[in-house]
């Protein structure tokens, strides 16, 4: 289930999005353009850790694919993303899949 960031306002908003109900599944996240910083970590929804996979490619709802990057458990990801991009410039989307069954992805977005 793809998740719309990007009507949030700067300089800072921490969202909660609930992933897809299929463990490893993509959920597309779109960021808002003037996001410069993300952090992002998962919780199952009883609030334990759980993992993470993070792409810069995929599809919503589908398996995401073998070029991702890692998140273990109780860890957080931070990505800086490059001051170059432009207000004009469609937003940045992410897709995130979850150890679990509709774990949640807590994140914050820094401008």
């Amino acid at each position: 289930m793809a998740s719309d960031l990007s009507a949030e306002t700067p300089p800072l908003a921490i969202k909660r999005v609930t992933m897809d109900s299929s463990a490893g599944d993509a959920t597309a996240i779109t960021l808002p353009t003037w996001c410069r910083k993300v952090t992002l970590t998962m919780r199952q929804s009883d609030g334990t850790d759980d993992t993470a996979k993070l792409a810069v490619t995929g599809t919503d709802g589908a398996a995401i694919g073998n070029d991702h990057f890692p998140i273990q458990s109780g860890g957080a990801f931070e990505w800086h993303i490059s001051p170059g991009r432009s207000a004009r410039r469609e937003s940045e989307i992410i897709y995130v899949a979850a150890g679990t069954a509709s774990a949640q992805c807590h994140i914050m977005m820094e401008g």
